[in-house]
């Protein structure tokens, strides 16, 4: 752990390495809502909420010590993988300093993302065919050092 700029920079463990809470059931659309409160401002973490596939597919909300006031929402699919998809939307609070409301609506035909009830990020199935999440997933969350995210 470090200091830079009057922040904490975590990064005295493995990229990637962090904490997982699983379901061991898959499931195919449905609503997830957890009221979490945001790991840290330290450089590099991420709390993550979020539907994953055994393949990597992913439809995730976040936050990250870089952007504490911002949620990340993203989708991929074997189509369309890494960042693609990404959007980031600050909320213009600091969403380590209390706890929140976050849920994904995961439907056939829509993809929604809420905060605190208020829907953030919506995405309709029609314009996105071949790259619609439409894979059985496993509900994580996850918290872990993305290393790197600091500048």
């Amino acid at each position: 752990m470090s200091a830079a700029r009057g922040r904490k920079n975590y990064r005295g463990g493995k990229i990637g390495h962090g904490s997982v809470f699983s379901t061991t059931k898959l499931i195919k659309y449905g609503k997830i809502t957890a009221n979490l409160k945001a790991g840290s401002t330290g450089l590099g973490v991420v709390s993550m909420l979020k539907f994953e596939t055994r393949n990597a597919e992913v439809i995730s909300i976040s936050v990250t010590g870089k952007s504490p006031t911002s949620v990340h929402t993203n989708f991929q699919t074997s189509r369309r993988q890494l960042f693609g998809n990404s959007e980031e939307t600050d909320l213009n609070v600091n969403l380590t300093e209390d706890w929140h409301d976050y849920a994904i609506d995961w439907g056939p035909s829509k993809l929604q993302f809420f905060v605190d009830g208020e829907l953030i990020r919506s995405i309709d199935k029609e314009g996105n065919e071949g790259f619609y999440p439409i894979t059985p997933s496993y509900v994580k969350f996850e918290i872990f050092d993305a290393g790197g995210v600091n500048e």
